[in-house]
């Protein structure tokens, strides 16, 4: 394994935190906006008792998704916040990550050039 391997996944792991935490807030929201009408709906709405059923059913299944999303959110928040407040060292890992790149690169095509021409007489001397 490269060296380079490990930072580069530490930083995907930043990435998709940042992304995954962003998706739950948005899935949150959602289910959030899905609970006001379904709950608007059985307050307003001339509803029988099959469609009240219907709708209560409804309204489970969205705040267990509700709470999916919460909870990945909490989980997720720490590593978001240490992110956002510390873009600069991000960066700059960024940075050696690509160091480490251009130096794992040269040293897999490094050749070496003799310096002298003592293997030279020590083949002629065979």
């Amino acid at each position: 394994m490269e060296y380079s391997e490990a930072l580069e996944g530490f930083l995907k792991f930043l990435r998709d935190s940042k992304n995954e935490y962003e998706s739950a807030d948005s899935q949150e929201k959602e289910m959030d906006s899905a609970t006001q009408d379904i709950l608007h709906e059985m307050e307003f709405g001339e509803l029988g008792y099959h469609e009240i059923a219907r709708l209560s059913k409804a309204l489970a299944a969205i705040r267990r998704k509700r709470r999916i999303a919460k909870n990945k959110k909490e989980c997720l928040q720490p590593i978001t916040t240490w992110c956002v407040q510390n873009r600069d060292v991000i960066h700059q890992l960024e940075r050696v990550l690509g160091d480490m790149r251009k130096s794992e690169s040269r040293i897999e095509c490094r050749m070496y050039t003799p310096r002298t021409d003592v293997l030279e007489k020590i083949n002629k001397s065979k």
